[in-house]
């Protein structure tokens, strides 16, 4: 598979198989369902006591029961989470410190993964969708690491990604957990969860 920085505990294709079982897994605990025990992230495995908490879990599970055109949204979401990082391969560039990057591949990716999604027969609705997840998916990283995370800031995440705000925002944390692998912070990722609620509480507080 191809190369990511040393960050990741796997390639692209696999890493994108763990995002989606990190997806799998979110979804469960938000509708306070067993996750499958044959599925769990490595994440989950090497720390089997973590749970995700949001004080907007009735929010998320009206959220994710829903539908987006013809389709459940989770179902849709898993779909994105699978595309999320499919331009890496074209994006790929070795810089000369010996690091790799990935240069726009949300972008180039998101127009990948509406193509993949018309050719599959989705609808417009449901292009838009899958397109926004991974188009958007670097974005919330991008903001968290700002000096200061300004209202106007916030503001502009959720005019973009639309009613995908929340997804976009749980992506977050399922590749976070596909990314770091059995070498988890869970107190990072706890503490990101907790950012999320943040900007939730924009939409939803």
């Amino acid at each position: 598979g191809t190369a990511q920085p040393h960050i990741h505990f796997r390639a692209v294709l696999a890493h994108s198989l763990e995002t989606v079982a990190g997806m799998a897994w979110l979804l469960a605990q938000i509708a306070g369902e067993a996750p499958d025990a044959g599925a769990l992230p490595a994440g989950i495995r090497a720390n089997p006591s973590l749970a995700y908490r949001s004080k907007f879990q009735p929010q998320l599970a009206g959220h994710f029961a829903g539908t987006v055109g013809r389709y459940p949204r989770a179902a849709l979401f898993k779909l994105g989470a699978l595309l999320h990082d499919n331009a890496k391969p074209q994006t790929l560039r070795r810089n000369p410190d010996g690091t790799v990057s990935f240069h726009e591949h949300q972008t180039i990716g998101g127009e990948v993964a509406a193509a993949v999604a018309q050719r599959l027969g989705f609808d417009a609705d449901e292009t838009r969708y899958i397109r926004t997840i991974v188009r958007q998916h670097m974005r919330p990283g991008q903001l968290a690491i700002l000096p200061e995370v300004t209202m106007r800031a916030v503001q502009r995440f959720f005019a973009a990604t639309d009613d995908a705000g929340p997804d976009v925002l749980l992506h977050l944390l399922a590749d976070h957990m596909a990314t770091r692998g059995p070498q988890l912070n869970v107190r990072s990722w706890i503490a990101q969860a907790q950012w999320i609620d943040a900007l939730l509480d924009v939409i939803w507080g």
